[in-house]
């Protein structure tokens, strides 16, 4: 999600509340019920990792194009708007096919 500040743009990066949001709702009757569970009893630094990043695309191809979703077979991370890759037979992320549209500013 880009964010301004003075005289330059940011990115951050949310990850990690899917896995966790099945581990701590195992019962839920879907992935949305076990997510907004999660969200009611995990504190959020449990549920999130941030990290600054700098995007390798432009803002406008990493947003793409609405409508499809797909869960990457390598990471679980669920991968939206189009931006799916087909490798040896199964859906990954930009990140785990190895094309990341972000790297982690150190």
């Amino acid at each position: 999600m880009p964010i301004q500040r003075p005289g330059k743009q940011c990115a951050f990066r949310l990850a990690g509340v899917r896995k966790l949001a099945a581990e701590a709702a195992p019962d839920a009757a879907n992935r949305w019920k076990a997510q907004l569970a999660a969200y009611q009893m995990l504190p959020a630094e449990a549920m999130f990792r941030i990290q600054e990043v700098r995007l390798n695309l432009d803002l406008a191809a990493v947003v793409g194009k609405a409508g499809q979703r797909v869960s990457c077979a390598a990471c679980g991370e669920e991968i939206l708007n189009q931006r799916v890759v087909e490798k040896d037979g199964q859906s990954l992320c930009m990140s785990c096919a190895g094309d990341s549209y972000w790297k982690a500013i150190e």
